[in-house]
């Protein structure tokens, strides 16, 4: 009697390098069998630290369509944050993998900025904010010896480090009157993720009112002088 011997073929669509905790990671992939699709299979997505199979792990377990695909979205939980880890699918009937493809788990990170909505063009004033990470679901700790930049509408007018606590402040002035959006940057630095935020604020001439310009704070001066006149007579 004549042996068939069926070739299965398992693929896995490329992740993303770096995943951040609690963010959608997308896995997707195609099972063949002699070159056709083959449908109502399982597949398991597996995990280790190394390019190690015997190390790895189930992480999720998915049945083809009727096209041999399979799909599911992903989300990475703080258990697995400032690491990298080597995924692969397996064909759960027949034991064949596709590649390993590497990714690593990054920490969410947010940033806050403050300054004074109004400022006097030419003359300095303090930007301020905390740089901080999420250690645990809820819990923010903050980044310390991190690089933080200041932009005035894409242009870098400060560069500073965060304290202990990731606090950090700078001292910052706009030359030219006119509104502005401030940014706090910081540029990412594995296991941390990229991070912004913005703020608007305008800058006015000396002795001059953002709301009504020079001409108009002079009226209203003019205005009070003529009342205080007209009362004292």
């Amino acid at each position: 009697m004549p042996l068939t011997v069926a070739v299965y073929n398992v693929t896995l669509e490329p992740l993303p390098s770096y995943a951040v905790v609690g963010g959608e990671v997308r896995f997707e992939g195609r099972l063949t069998v002699d070159g056709k699709p083959a449908p109502n299979e399982t597949v398991k997505i597996k995990f280790c630290p190394y390019e190690a199979p015997e190390l790895c792990a189930d992480l999720l377990t998915l049945k083809t369509g009727s096209m041999g695909e399979f799909y599911t979205i992903w989300k990475p939980t703080h258990d697995m944050a400032c690491k990298t880890y080597y995924f692969y699918a397996e064909h759960e009937a027949s034991g064949v993998r596709s590649g390993f493809q590497a990714m690593s788990i990054a920490y969410p990170v947010r940033i806050s900025i403050s300054a004074p909505s109004r400022v006097i063009a030419g003359q300095g004033f303090d930007v301020s904010g905390k740089l901080e990470f999420e250690a645990s679901p809820g819990v923010w700790i903050g980044l310390r010896n991190r690089r933080v930049k200041v932009y005035c509408d894409g242009s870098k007018i400060a560069e500073t480090t965060t304290l202990s606590d990731g606090s950090y402040s700078t001292r910052v002035s706009i030359s030219k009157p006119g509104t502005y959006t401030l940014r706090a940057v910081f540029e990412g630095e594995f296991p941390y993720t990229y991070a912004y935020t913005g703020k608007r604020l305008y800058a006015a001439l000396l002795g001059h009112s953002p709301v009504l310009g020079v001409a108009g704070a002079s009226l209203i001066a003019v205005a009070l002088y003529a009342a205080r006149r007209k009362r004292r007579a």
